[in-house]
């Protein structure tokens, strides 16, 4: 279909877990609802990213359907139901260069960044993140909207409870993402 696509897959995932390059950009698209692995991307993915990380790529996006942490209606139903797995991922997002996290599930639009504010340690293993990583919630994919905000920590968007899209423009400086409702109105913009 799109002969100039190449992929490199996750072999076991059915075509679900995979990256790609684009200039100087590495884009990871992972599965957090794998059958038998839900609310989770799995020590499988996470080795796997760990060794297809590039350091030599200006920006790194990841792509998953639930967030790492959800700011609503479905705070623990998320990758927050896992957090040892959860921050083991962030672990190595926070080692990527210039990443940024895309997510849905929350119905909703909402934008978090997550740094050290939530640095921890579980069961044993202290999670300490360096980075200040955004976190943007594109959740209103052919579903009822709705709008439930218990977690406000470190939010910058709080969420907004319009059906929306974004426009992501890759420069050579920056990632510049504009997040339009569908009368064409911004609802956010900011520079990665």
């Amino acid at each position: 279909m799109f002969p100039e696509f190449q992929a490199n897959f996750l072999e076991g995932y059915q075509k679900t877990v995979y990256y790609f390059d684009k200039g100087n950009t590495r884009f990871y698209m992972l599965n957090s609802n794998y059958p038998g692995e839900e609310h989770l991307i799995s020590d499988t993915q996470i080795n796997w990213i760990n060794s297809n990380m590039n350091s030599e790529k200006r920006y790194t996006f990841y792509f998953f359907h639930e967030p790492a942490y959800p700011t609503g209606a479905h705070v623990s139903s998320s990758l927050d139901v896992n957090k040892l797995q959860r921050d083991k991922l962030w672990g190595i997002i926070d080692r990527s260069p210039n990443p940024i996290v895309f997510c849905g599930h929350e119905h909703n639009y909402s934008r978090r960044h997550i740094d050290h504010n939530f640095n921890e340690t579980i069961a044993g293993q202290t999670f300490l993140f360096s980075q200040s990583i955004y976190q943007v919630t594109i959740g209103t994919f052919g579903a009822p909207v709705y709008l439930s905000y218990t977690d406000k920590k470190n939010v910058d968007v709080p969420p907004i409870p319009q059906y929306h899209f974004a426009v992501i423009d890759l420069n050579s400086d920056n990632i510049l993402v504009t997040v339009y409702n569908l009368n064409g109105q911004i609802i956010d913009r900011f520079v990665q």
